[in-house]
């Protein structure tokens, strides 16, 4: 078993989802479980467990729970022993919970098992907001959650043994991001996993706090909003305008304008959503400037405290060492010695700062000029990619790299 290679290109499974349970003790409005026809309530059989066995040699990580609550399963610890019998000894074993049933007892029980990681759900930091969110929830129960794991990671002794939470964040919830970071770090807890609802039915599609659309075909399309809501266009009609839901003023400029919009936006190799765009929030948008800007401030004066560097952190550096430090030639020349050819594969994930490290140490190959030039040795730099696959724009990749690097 060779961990170097990419997880996607091993021929064994690394990671396992295993749901112990459909049961759970709260009916939370987001949940799959409450919407649609129902899913029964059901408990994994220790033969289904046992039969699992055979494929845990090679995990690097398995995760005990599905749509119910892990806790309601009475052998869930037996589960975790028998898992950490047939893991590799670096596996994580983990699950999340809502917190509900774990106790003092119930912690060290799990911690003594072998259990890694826990992550406990929270949707809001304010009282009367979690119990709107979740029916029979209460934020005292994940506060004594929260404590237990503290004591019983003390108590068990168990040093690699670490909690988080996670957060639904909807339009609801938005506002109460930066509350949740905080109860996460003043009681122990070291991560916060932040995901977007997922509505499953259609009442909860207006909960929904993000947009499908690019930050460039947003910019985009608030310009031309802008400009239309100054010739006394409104875009918002688009649809109504369209499909003659109703009567509207100016109907045929309505739609004019906003096809040649979309038509500039298709120009520009841009996805959109369309519905989106019609639907557009102006207010909705800067609010969620607001909350990632004051989230960004937390983080960064987090990691001042305890003198942490990210890969954000490092990939700023670097950037800034090349183009503004004192010794930015000295560095440039020792690189321009040591290599001669630079390779980037999956270059459509690539981000404007590693796009510009990249440039900075190539920038005297690419101007002809310099003493491999002069030398005469040969030197060059290969990307490979391929625009359509990029999917980390989470993390910055910007496909539109691709024209700045081919001119």
């Amino acid at each position: 078993m060779n961990p170097n290679i990419l997880p996607i290109e091993r021929p064994w499974p690394s990671k396992l989802f295993v749901e112990v349970t459909t049961a759970c003790n709260l009916r939370c409005a987001m949940c799959v479980k409450q919407s649609g026809p129902g899913i029964a309530d059901d408990f994994l059989s220790e033969a289904t467990f046992a039969g699992l066995i055979p494929a845990f040699s090679t995990l690097e990580t398995l995760i005990l729970n599905g749509i119910g609550e892990p806790l309601l399963h009475p052998g869930l610890e037996k589960f975790v022993r028998t898992a950490r019998r047939h893991l590799p000894e670096s596996a994580s074993i983990g699950f999340q919970t809502n917190g509900t049933l774990l106790n003092d007892e119930r912690a060290c029980s799990l911690l003594d098992a072998g259990t890694n990681v826990i992550s406990i759900s929270v949707d809001a930091a304010d009282p009367a907001l979690f119990r709107s969110m979740r029916e029979g929830g209460e934020t005292d129960d994940v506060n004594r959650a929260a404590d237990a794991l503290e004591k019983a990671k003390k108590k068990v002794g168990a040093n690699g043994f670490r909690w988080g939470a996670e957060l639904v964040l909807s339009r609801d919830t938005l506002d109460e991001l930066p509350g949740v970071i905080e109860w996460v770090a003043g009681r122990g807890g070291e991560f916060l996993l932040v995901t977007h609802i997922l509505p499953y039915r259609e009442e909860a599609a207006a909960a929904v706090a993000y947009d499908p659309n690019v930050d460039e075909t947003l910019a985009l399309f608030r310009r031309r909003r802008k400009e239309a809501a100054e010739q006394g266009l409104d875009l918002s009609e688009y649809y109504t305008a369209k499909w003659h839901l109703a009567p509207v003023k100016r109907r045929e400029e309505i739609i004019v304008f906003m096809e040649n919009v979309v038509a500039e936006i298709s120009k520009q190799g841009l996805p959109q959503h369309i519905p989106n765009l019609v639907a557009y929030d102006e207010d909705r948008f800067v609010r969620m400037e607001k909350l990632f800007r004051e989230v960004s401030e937390m983080h960064l004066a987090m990691k001042r405290e305890i003198s942490l560097l990210d890969f954000n952190d490092l990939e700023n550096m670097a950037c800034m060492l090349l183009a503004d430090h004192p010794e930015a030639v000295a560095v440039l020349e020792d690189f321009d010695d040591m290599c001669s050819y630079i390779f980037v594969d999956e270059f459509q994930d690539t981000n404007i700062i590693q796009w510009k490290i990249i440039h900075k140490l190539a920038e005297e190959w690419l101007s002809g000029y310099g003493a491999k030039a002069e030398a005469g040795h040969s030197y060059g730099i290969c990307l490979v990619g391929d625009r359509k696959q990029s999917i980390y724009r989470f993390r910055g990749a910007e496909s539109g790299i691709f024209d700045i690097a081919r001119e």
